[in-house]
């Protein structure tokens, strides 16, 4: 039996969906500085570098 999602797993799927999208946008040349930069500008999302960094790294994606 597996455990409901807490607000902060829901959030990070959504922020994961995002850094997908802004990925593959800019020709995955993108690294977490950027990707964070984008965030904060086209989305409004208040994150942490470090949090953007982790989860990029938990998905794999590193820029070019």
């Amino acid at each position: 039996m597996s455990r409901p999602m807490t607000a902060k797993e829901i959030e990070d799927e959504e922020v994961k969906s995002l850094i997908l999208k802004i990925y593959k946008e800019t020709g995955y040349t993108y690294g977490y500085p950027r990707i964070t930069d984008e965030l904060h500008e086209e989305y409004k999302k208040q994150i942490n570098h470090k949090r953007v960094y982790r989860l990029m790294k938990e998905m794999g994606v590193q820029a070019l």
